[in-house]
């Protein structure tokens, strides 16, 4: 396993929420208002086929619709407002009082988890193998106890960038969630994917939705 350094990322933290250590970024109270992020250049074209692990855990959102950035992949340098339709997951708090979801994204499908538990590590395997992007969401660390897979769309687009955490600009400063991301793996030295999980959930056109 090689961890991802967080510190050789690029930081980009307008609001303050963003605390980044080698191992760890802890977001506290990131607002969907100005640029929050942070990012990696892998260099052009890097991003194919992929399985990446990481960890991550939301101890709350201070509105419905607040959401963060856990992973993604683009070709732009910006928050998630402009990655248009590029492989994406993030914390959504629903206003509906499910509470906090993952959802995926990609090629212009939004998915969502069921509803997960605050204050609660969960790890995630993001798949992408041709144009089938899955992420797969475990509540232990040896990814034995699968708790929900998300089918996040379909993207056969090359991508340059690797992002760890980022906001999604949208106007509304008390939206606003606090999470923590670490452990991510990009696993570059894998020889080849396993085959991807199938699953059914509630898929969601990504209009209307912000």
């Amino acid at each position: 396993m090689a961890l991802e350094d967080y510190t050789t990322y690029t930081e980009v933290d307008d609001d303050g929420c963003i605390e980044v250590a080698a191992g760890l970024i802890t977001v506290t109270n990131m607002p969907r208002d100005n640029d929050n992020y942070v990012y990696r250049d892998a260099g052009a074209d890097h991003f194919g086929d992929f399985e990446h692990l990481v960890k991550t855990e939301v101890s709350g959102g201070t509105a419905g619709l607040a959401l963060g950035g856990v992973w993604g992949i683009t070709n732009v340098v910006d928050d998630m407002s402009g990655w248009a339709g590029a492989p994406a997951l993030f914390w959504y708090w629903d206003p509906y009082g499910n509470g906090p979801q993952l959802r995926g994204r990609a090629g212009g499908t939004n998915e969502d988890s069921i509803p997960l538990l605050a204050n609660t590590d969960y790890w995630l395997t993001v798949r992408r193998a041709s144009t089938a992007i899955s992420i797969e969401v475990y509540s232990d660390a040896e990814r034995s106890v699968l708790a929900d897979t998300i089918t996040a769309g379909a993207d056969g687009t090359a991508y340059r960038y690797i992002y760890a955490a980022a906001n999604w600009d949208y106007d509304h400063p008390e939206r606003q969630i606090s999470y923590t991301v670490g452990d991510l793996d990009l696993q570059e030295a894998l020889a080849s994917l396993p085959a991807l999980r199938s699953a059914t959930r509630h898929r969601y056109p990504m209009i209307g939705l912000w």
